[in-house]
This record gives C-alpha cells, structure tokens and sequence, in this order.
C-alpha cells in the first residue's frame, strides 16, 4: 500500500513565523478564521446578486420543505441531502429573507468544506500553506460566481471536489475520525459522483481511525446507488460528438481554470481553432509530471486528479451536452459566443489542486544539483505564473453571474404579499431565476397575517 509521509518541513514552517505556529496551537481558532475567511471570499464573489432565488432552490428544495418532503427524497435520480437540509432550516425564517438565507448557508457550507479540506490534508506531504491554498481552491476558481457559487442546486459539486481529500483523510483522532464521518454521510448523501474515488477507501485499512469515514461513505453511496436505480435520471435526446467532448474539455476545464467568463480567450481559440485550447491544459500536465518526477510520496497523487478532472468532465458532457454542444462543429464567429458551463468548475479545481500540490512540492523539496535546480526553477516559475494569471483573473469581484439579472426576491415576495392581501388564492406563484419556467409557489398563509 502506499504510504504517505507525516513529516513537516522545518525549514519551511521556521519561515512562515509566529502567525503559523499560533494556528497550530490554536487550532479551533485558527480554523474558524480559515472558514469565516473563505465563507466571506464567496459572498464577495457573488456581488449583488445574493438576494436572488435560483431555480431548483425555489422550486424543488424550498417547495419541498414547505410541503414537507421526505429529506431523502430523489430528485433528477439522486439524493440531495445537504440541500434539503439547508431548505428545510431556511423555510423557518421569515419567507422574505429567503434568498439571503440560502446565500448565507451556502456561504457558510463552504467554509466548512475548506476547513475539512484543510484538515484532511493534515498527513498529506503539504505545507501549511499548500493547504490553505487547496481550501480556498473552490471559492477561488474563476467560473465558480457563474452558476454554481451560493445555491443549493449546485452545492454538490462543491462535495464533488471535497471527495477526493476526505477519502484521503488519515484522522489523528476518534474526535477527528467522527466528525470526518458525519461529513462524509451528508456529502455521499448529496453527491453520487462521489463513487468515483471510492476505491481511495481502500486503502491504509489497518488504519482503525480510518473504518467510520468508510462506512459513512459505504452507507451514502448505497443508498445513492438504490435512488438511482428506483428513480433513473432522465436521459437527453441525442450527444454532442467525442470530439467536441475532448476540445471542450480543453476550453472551458483548462481555459476556465484561468478566466471567466471565456471572453478573454474566445479570440485566440476562434482564429487558431478549437484545438489551439490545449495550450491552457499544459501547465497542468507539467505539475502532474513535477509531482510524479520530483513530488513524495504519494507520487500518484497529482495524476489522480487529473485523471479525475477528465473522468467528471466527460460523465457530465456525456449525461448533459446534446447537439447544442457540439461545439466542434462551430464556425468562428459562433464560438466568439461560447460561455462557460458549469459542468467544468470541479474538473477545474482538479486542475488548478495539481498546480499547487507541484509547485508546494518544489518551493518546499528545493534541489542541491545545479542542473535539478534550474529544472526546478523553470517548473515552478511556469506554475507560479499559471496560478498568479488565474488569481488575478478570478478577483473580480464584480463579476457577471446568472444570478444578476434577478428578479430581486424580497421585491417579488411584496408583490406576492399583496396579491394575497386582496384576493381570496391560497397560494402565490412567484417567479425565480434564470428564467420565468423556475418559480415557487408559497401558501398566502405564510405571506400574510391570515
């Protein structure tokens, strides 16, 4: 089996100085910052778009937890537990405050899931600030404020991307061990695609620390795996080709690992063509290989993840992309129009972690052989740009999101508040984002003093 080294790098941890060793022996407090830091990274990243209701939130979820849904119920052909949780504790507040309700618990869920991150890293051969960085990873990648950042509909690939260093986790503690198990039960109770790394359970089985995260994990993805079977997911009518499937893959997971929205890129891409994409995967490629050549062990970490990010992407591309996406059949001027998807944000985050695990891994190993050195030198100066470029691109703040358009919740819930005041409905159909199709209907009861 193999086996990771638990040893930290003095002379890295010396440098970091005092603010460093008052987190570790401070641990509570410092991961609270971590999660409050993080949690307040995403709700910048929303702009003004967090009073907006957003689709299956409104109508699936919301509905559900005022109609009084069994939490385990399916839904699209799995189980959507932390959503509906996160519903159901929203649904008691007053129904004006909805929408910032969800923003906030969303904002909040991340932070837990950088922290867990963070501490499931702790036997990983990574510096604290390697860490740190794979936490802030998921609130950090530059499409994430398009569609997936603060909505419940789409909290499951923030699980997604949490799969990988859960499975992972060796706890240092049974206290560790159960709340890591408690994570893992909710996370494969809203996430199927969490089966993808299930082999990474078996490993280190003597480890008896290790037996309550797999059987959490065991216990949610059987139950997603009976879900599916009961309630199968709708298939699409007709694919887009492979082709488009494997330059898609290069443009919107290795260009979106840099930039979004894809304007930025969209000119080079529609003169060279849809191929010139996979100049964007290279950085990537060239950390997975630094890990591999240079890296601790595990020294198949890093292709992992890369191997993940093209199997997550492809099983998207494959369930979601019909012949709209056949985008390797697009002229140039229609590809100037391409936007980013949100099928490509995990994929990405894989990416953007093989980045920091190799560039941790060279800054923290360096080499005393003159001619190792100056190879090491050229690989982390490439990754050091490639991570800069996507930091710099993804703190726009004020970025566009689906979710700016609105409408303004508490605008329509007033409009709605009305409706009921002088008419005799039981209920109020309101309308929600994206698009007019996605709405809520809410009984006047909980609108009014009736």
């Amino acid at each position: 089996m193999p086996v990771i080294s638990d040893q930290r790098n003095p002379s890295i941890t010396g440098k970091l100085g005092g603010g460093w060793d008052r987190l570790r022996t401070a641990p509570w407090f410092g991961l609270m910052a971590l999660g409050l830091t993080i949690a307040a990274v995403a709700r910048l990243r929303m702009s003004d778009s967090a009073d907006t209701m957003w689709a299956e939130d409104g109508q699936v979820f919301l509905t559900g937890a005022i109609n009084g849904t069994p939490l385990l119920e399916p839904y699209a052909g799995y189980l959507h537990l932390a959503p509906r949780l996160m519903a159901s504790a929203t649904a008691r507040m007053p129904a004006d405050l909805w929408a910032i309700g969800l923003t906030a618990g969303c904002c909040l869920a991340y932070g837990v899931i950088g922290v867990v991150v963070y501490v499931s890293t702790a036997t990983l051969p990574l510096s604290l600030v390697g860490r740190v960085a794979l936490a802030l990873i998921p609130v950090m990648v530059p499409m994430a404020p398009r569609e997936i950042l603060a909505n419940t509909a789409n909290l499951h690939w923030f699980l997604l991307w949490l799969a990988p260093w859960l499975f992972l986790a060796r706890p240092r503690t049974w206290r560790t061990s159960i709340g890591l198990a408690a994570v893992t039960l909710v996370s494969t109770l809203t996430e199927i695609q969490m089966l993808l790394f299930a082999p990474l359970l078996l490993l280190w089985l003597r480890d008896r620390r290790r037996w309550p995260i797999a059987a959490a994990a065991l216990l949610g993805l059987g139950a997603q795996v009976l879900a599916t079977i009961n309630h199968p997911r709708q298939s699409i009518s007709g694919h887009a080709s492979t082709t488009s499937l494997i330059e898609g893959y290069a443009l919107q997971v290795g260009g979106g690992a840099f930039v979004s929205p894809l304007d930025h890129i969209l000119g080079f891409v529609s003169r060279l063509g849809l191929a010139s994409s996979f100049v964007f995967v290279v950085p990537f490629l060239v950390a997975a290989a630094t890990w591999a050549v240079y890296g601790p062990r595990p020294r198949w970490l890093a292709a992992m993840l890369v191997a993940a990010s093209i199997a997550v992407w492809t099983i998207a591309f494959r369930l979601n992309a019909g012949p709209p996406s056949d985008w390797s059949t697009f002229a140039p001027e229609r590809i100037l129009l391409l936007e980013p998807i949100r099928y490509a944000a995990v994929p990405a985050m894989y990416l953007l972690a093989t980045a920091v695990l190799a560039l941790d891994c060279l800054i923290r190993r360096p080499s005393t052989n003159l001619r190792s050195h100056r190879v090491r030198a050229i690989l982390g100066t490439i990754l050091g740009i490639a991570l800069t470029i996507t930091v710099i691109l993804s703190v726009d703040y004020r970025g566009q999101t689906r979710k700016s358009a609105g409408p303004e919740w508490r605008t329509t819930i007033g409009v709605a508040r009305g409706e009921c005041s002088h008419s005799k409905n039981a209920d109020a159909r309101v309308i929600i984002a994206p698009d007019p199709k996605w709405s809520i209907t809410i009984p006047c009861t909980r609108l009014t003093d009736r």
